[in-house]
Parts: structure tokens; C-alpha cells; sequence
């Protein structure tokens, strides 16, 4: 997965996360479990290679634990969602206990 940058997408990015979730999904809300989710309203991570998007992850956590809502990487199969994952996993670790590595 050689040339990829996962970062942590902000508020500025939710249009984007709508469209390609749209574009992905066919919708811009995702139902798991009864629930209805917005994830350009929620934590995502976006995988990124010369400039241009590669794979998204949003997901929805709680005190007990954190759901993927959606992932998704383009192309398919080499790596992105996994390293998304990592990376939404170390962020949480780290919220969880600052000094965390």
C-alpha cells in the first residue's frame, strides 16, 4: 500500500464524505443495526495518494466499543481499509490514554 497517506478528516471534508458515500453506497445514510447514520457526520479517516482520495472509513464509537460504519478504498483489495482501521484504532487508544504510542 506503498504511495498512501491515511489522515483524519475534518469538518471542511463533509461534502466530500457525502458524495462518495453517495457515489458508494447510493445513499448519503447508512442503516446497521436499527440505526441510521450520517457518516459525513461522523469520525472518518480517509486514505489519500497523489493528492486525490483512495478509501474512506467513517465509524461510530462509544464508551464501550466502535462500530466501522462504512469502508471503502478504490481500488479494492490492497491494503487501504486495513491501514484505515490502524489508524482509527491507535486514534482511539490514544484519546483513551494520552500517552499511549
Amino acid at each position: 500500500m506503498s504511495g498512501y497517506v491515511i489522515r483524519p478528516l475534518g469538518a471542511d471534508d463533509r461534502d466530500w464524505v457525502r458524495q462518495f458515500v453517495t457515489a458508494r453506497w447510493g445513499a448519503e445514510t447508512v442503516v446497521a443495526h436499527g440505526a441510521v447514520y450520517r457518516p459525513h457526520e461522523l469520525p472518518r479517516y480517509a486514505a489519500v495518494r497523489e493528492g486525490q482520495p483512495a478509501g474512506l472509513l467513517t465509524y461510530h464509537a462509544e464508551a464501550d466499543g466502535c462500530e466501522i460504519v462504512t469502508l471503502d478504498s478504490v481500488p479494492p483489495a490492497i491494503g487501504i481499509g486495513s491501514t484505515q482501521a490502524q489508524a482509527r484504532d491507535t486514534a482511539r487508544r490514544r484519546r483513551r490514554d494520552p500517552a499511549a504510542q
